[in-house]
């Protein structure tokens, strides 16, 4: 639709120039020709006159509606990026949520994972469990070496906790660099 109207707008420039060369070109001939009566030359130029009016006042609306469907186009084209920015910004919303889930899901294997990783090295039954007799209740008992297990794993697991912060501090210091360099 915006090509026809630049089209008519077109065609009307030229319409316009058109018209105004002709009438140029009849006020000359009339100039060098002065045997013409005055009641004729006043009429063609009246004519011509009107003409050239119309033409400039066609232009004028079609200027000005070529505006409005430019209007009309911005106001799509704003909506819809409009539209799209709201988009974005709940899918980003959305992308946080999961992201704080995952971390969460983390810093909880990180908590675990050292000490089962230390149990199953050891592999030591640190629990003893005798079955209740006939005649008695049964006999739990705890290992002597028990402690290891707290000594390793505790320090085990804060090790790896203190590395995974810190290498979240340099990835946020790195990405604010590049954010700052990028302004």
């Amino acid at each position: 639709m915006a090509r026809h109207m630049v089209h008519v707008s077109e065609t009307l420039v030229v319409a316009v120039q058109s018209l105004q060369g002709l009438k140029q070109q009849q006020e000359e001939f009339l100039v060098q020709h002065l045997e013409a009566t005055k009641f004729t030359s006043t009429n063609s130029k009246s004519n011509f006159h009107l003409q050239l009016q119309l033409l400039q006042s066609l232009l004028a609306r079609s200027e000005s509606n070529k505006a409005r469907l430019q209007n009309e186009i911005n106001l799509a084209f704003n909506a819809e990026a409009q539209r799209d920015s709201k988009v974005q910004a709940r899918i980003g919303e959305e992308a946080r949520k999961k992201t704080a889930s995952m971390k969460a899901i983390a810093v909880v294997t990180m908590i675990f994972l050292p000490s089962t990783f230390v149990a199953t090295f050891f592999s030591m039954s640190f629990f003893h469990f005798d079955p209740p007799s006939t005649s008695g209740s049964g006999n739990l008992s705890v290992s002597h070496a028990f402690w290891i297990y707290w000594a390793v794993s505790i320090p085990l697991s804060l090790l790896i906790f203190l590395v995974w912060r810190l290498w979240e501090e340099r990835n946020r210091n790195t990405h604010r660099a590049y954010t700052q360099a990028a302004v």
